[in-house]
Order: C-alpha cells, then structure tokens, then sequence
C-alpha cells in the first residue's frame, strides 16, 4: 500500500517534485539529484526501497495519468470540433 510521508513537509517536497519532473523531465530530476546528494530532504531519491521513493514514483505516475487524461481529452474535443466543422454531412 502507497501512503504519504507523515511529515508535511516531506509530503509537499515529494508532490512538488514530482510536479517539477513531470514538467522537466529525467534532466531536472538528474539535476537534483546531483544538487540534493547528501540532503536528507532527497533521500527519498535514492533509498529506492524507502516507502517515501514509492511514495515518489506513484505520484509522479499519478500526475501524469491526470496530464495524459486531461491532453486526450482536449485533443478529442479539438477534433470533434474540426471534423464536425469541416466535414458536415447535409
């Protein structure tokens, strides 16, 4: 089971990460991590059996399941709008 750190703190330093690697990509993550080595606030990067990096990575895949839902859903409503617009049958 997938449960949030106890500490406030460390429970937004993880969402806001994920959010910030979700945008920036394997480069930023890489960038803190070679920034945040020996900061006990990014152990959760690399204690990848500490139940904050499953922590990590389910709400980095749960951030960008709700990026990839909320793209295909405008891109469906973007093309219902062309194809009815273009393409109407009378």
């Amino acid at each position: 089971m997938v449960a949030p750190p106890e500490d406030d703190h460390l429970h937004h330093v993880i969402d806001t990460m994920a959010l910030y690697v979700l945008d920036g990509g394997c480069a930023f993550e890489q960038a803190i991590m070679q920034r945040g080595r020996g900061n006990p606030l990014f152990n959760f990067l690399f204690e990848l059996g500490s139940k904050e990096h499953t922590y990590y990575v389910w709400r980095l895949y749960s951030f960008a399941q709700v990026y990839l839902l909320v793209c295909m859903d405008h891109m469906t409503q973007m093309y219902l709008y062309f194809f009815n617009r273009n393409f109407r049958c009378s």
